[in-house]
């Protein structure tokens, strides 16, 4: 049995730990997505008040995507060395002060500063929610996973859903006032978690493996795993096309002649999209398997790239839709693989693994659209470039195993 900071133990994991645990994992996922995501609906006022070029606003929503990829492995092996508790404690502060730092930018530089701070925290804790999930419900990881992916669900749709209410509730302070109340619930999430771990134990337990496998070798057995591979870009195209759309259909429709606060309704639609397929993901793997589930998701992600690409103004609340939908489906097939087939002294690796290959791909939509942007002049080149994102998705989901192999030991 394995307790909440990650150590083997042999007395069970009681459920008045399990539950807490659970429903704060579900709180720092929420963290984890929705100050992201209000980034895409803000874009063109900050751009219009720091002066960011098209590239380095791309490089805005599409930096803590690079980050939580290239900072995901080594975190995901702190994590497996420390403990989750730990880990999960800094990386809402971090969260929280990064967040709530680009509402105080008064330059381009500053800004992505500030959201550089907000990656670096959200890779910390991405490793971290996979070993809480094994932690809390170890015969049951794929729930426990179930649980804070609704969490991280319900992260997406508030960040984008919620910024016109935020808007008219910071006045003149405008979008400097959405960063800062999520800067806020960000920093209550963490005293929370810092309160719980500190009188459960989760905090300052003994570390569950003080010598972790050799970094190399451990990543090389997680790419051993059947279908790894193909999982790991699966999850990148998805998140490369999700954050493609949230970054750039307001701005493709403001670019039309529509008003900030009329294109933030079809960007909220991705996040709809994506809370409804949350739901019923878990669900839908358990009975079809996970091939077919990543391959109608890699179908449903292009024809909504296709869709903008042919017809953006047209039908932009169904295309918005059907990406947050399609994307959200393949993401929640991903997810689960490292706290289900990992061996329990190496989740933290294996998903650090998943994410490092999932989130450098991820970045590969956003930015390489500003910069197609630039180049241009025009929007079609970048929408393009979505639908053939939409089709690796479609190849690397054909090649996923239907199921994944279960869960093995300590190595």
């Amino acid at each position: 049995m394995v307790t909440v900071d990650g150590r083997d133990s042999h007395t069970p994991f009681r459920t008045k730990l399990a539950l807490p645990t659970l429903a704060l994992a579900w709180l720092a996922a929420v963290n984890g997505r929705a100050p992201q995501l209000s980034v895409g609906p803000t874009l063109p006022l900050v751009t219009r008040d720091l002066g960011l070029p098209s590239t380095l606003a791309g490089l805005a929503v599409g930096l803590p995507l690079l980050l939580m990829g290239l900072l995901a492995l080594p975190g995901g092996w702190l994590v497996d060395r420390v403990g989750a508790g730990r880990a999960l404690a800094v990386a809402l502060a971090a969260v929280a002060a990064g967040g709530a730092g680009r509402g105080f930018a008064t330059s381009p530089e500053a800004f992505v500063l500030a959201t550089a701070v907000l990656g670096t925290g959200i890779a910390a804790m991405q490793p971290a929610l996979p070993a809480l999930a094994r932690a809390a419900l170890p015969h049951r990881p794929a729930l426990a996973t179930a649980v804070y992916f609704n969490g991280l669900i319900l992260g997406v749709f508030a960040g984008a859903a919620l910024v016109p209410a935020f808007l008219r509730l910071s006045g003149a302070a405008s979008w400097r006032g959405v960063y800062w109340i999520w800067g806020a619930y960000g920093l209550a999430c963490a005293l929370l978690w810092w309160g719980f771990s500190n009188r459960s134990g989760a905090g300052v337990a003994p570390r569950f493996n003080p010598r972790p496998p050799h970094l190399v070798h451990a990543v090389r057995e997680s790419f051993r795993i059947p279908g790894f591979t193909a999982t790991a870009v699966a999850f990148g195209a998805q998140s490369a096309i999700f954050y493609g759309f949230v970054g750039w259909l307001p701005t493709e429709l403001v670019r039309a002649g529509w008003t900030v606060g009329q294109a933030s309704g079809p960007a909220s639609l991705v996040a709809v999209g994506a809370l409804v397929a949350g739901f019923g993901t878990p669900a839908l793997v358990d009975v079809a398997g996970r091939r077919p589930v990543f391959v109608g998701a890699g179908l449903v992600c292009t024809l909504a790239a296709t869709g903008v690409l042919v017809a953006a103004t047209s039908a932009p609340w169904l295309w918005a839709f059907l990406a947050g939908f399609g994307t959200t489906v393949a993401f929640g097939a991903a997810l689960a693989v490292p706290a289900e087939v990992a061996p329990t002294d190496r989740v933290g690796v294996v998903a650090g693994s998943l994410l490092t290959l999932g989130y450098v791909m991820s970045a590969l939509g956003p930015v390489p659209m500003g910069a197609l942007l630039d180049l241009t002049g025009a929007t079609g080149p970048s929408w393009a470039y979505m639908v053939l994102v939409g089709l690796l998705l479609t190849a690397a989901g054909s090649r996923v195993p239907a199921r994944p192999a279960p869960p093995s030991g300590p190595a």
